[in-house]
């Protein structure tokens, strides 16, 4: 036997004693950190998404930029409006009683689409509507 083995069946542990130990010291370590380590994966998973959704975001943006500068008849950069435009949000209205909030989300939506025609024209700086609908179509992905 090695030297350790009979050192410690000189203390009287044998092996399986010591299997055991280790496997409650494992058993307690991992009931203890289990849930740290499935909020570190969860969150790498997150950040990984989060990181995508920046590349995908960041790529239509340029995409867009480049489309209304090369067929846009603009004057100046669209850099800043189209960063503008994008901060936009609609919130949507909110009731309770169902009867009448057709007509707010129709209002709501009606405006939103009107804005959105408006602002891509005034970047765009071309009436024809092929091309504002395709810039709104860009903006709005």
């Amino acid at each position: 036997m090695s030297g350790i083995g009979v050192s410690l069946l000189q203390i009287g542990l044998d092996l399986n004693s010591i299997f055991y130990v280790v496997s409650l010291l494992v058993f307690v370590a991992y009931g203890l950190y289990a849930p740290r380590i499935q909020v570190w994966f969860a969150l790498n998973d997150i950040g990984r998404g989060l990181t995508r959704l920046k590349v995908m975001k960041d790529k239509a943006r340029k995409e867009t930029i480049d489309y209304l500068t090369t067929t846009g008849k603009a004057s100046g950069d669209p850099t800043e409006r189209v960063d503008q435009f994008l901060d936009y949000i609609t919130i949507m209205p909110v009731d309770i009683d169902p009867n009448g909030i057709v007509g707010k989300i129709d209002h709501v939506v009606t405006t939103r689409d009107e804005r959105v025609r408006q602002e891509v024209g005034t970047i765009v700086g071309d009436k024809n509507p092929v091309t504002v609908s395709v810039s709104e179509n860009l903006l709005e992905a």
